[in-house]
């Protein structure tokens, strides 16, 4: 199947994210090295600079009691491969991941909507 629609609104998404979006750091973990005197293995760290666009959730969302009253909404194109596990920050606040959706069309994952929780650090 011929992706190149798919790859026109990647395109399109990437200008408008760019343009009106914030910088954030994207942060994965990766499995490191095991440490024999704590028994443990370390994760490292890997951070991404990206653009995204963030936007509050509206009330009736939150009434239905899966989205906290502060929970972000995060859109961003779909340049890495997320999961829950991973982080966001922006300036000092750090966020995390509590859902993942996947906007996909013709076999190809063209953005994710975040719903990201303030966490203390």
């Amino acid at each position: 199947m011929n992706n190149s629609f798919a790859l026109r609104i990647i395109n399109v998404s990437k200008k408008l994210i760019s343009k009106f979006g914030s910088n954030i750091k994207l942060v994965e973990f990766q499995q490191g090295a095991f440490n024999p005197d704590t028994g443990k293995i370390t994760k490292a760290p890997i951070e991404h600079d990206v653009r995204a666009h963030f936007a509050n959730y509206d009330s009736s969302e939150v009434v239905k009691g899966l989205v906290d009253l502060d929970d972000v909404k995060v859109l961003l194109v779909a340049d890495y491969q997320i999961t829950k596990s991973w982080s966001l920050m922006m300036g000092s606040m750090v966020f995390e991941i509590i859902n993942i959706k996947t906007t996909i069309v013709q076999d190809t994952t063209l953005l994710y909507e975040l719903q990201c929780r303030s966490r203390t650090v």
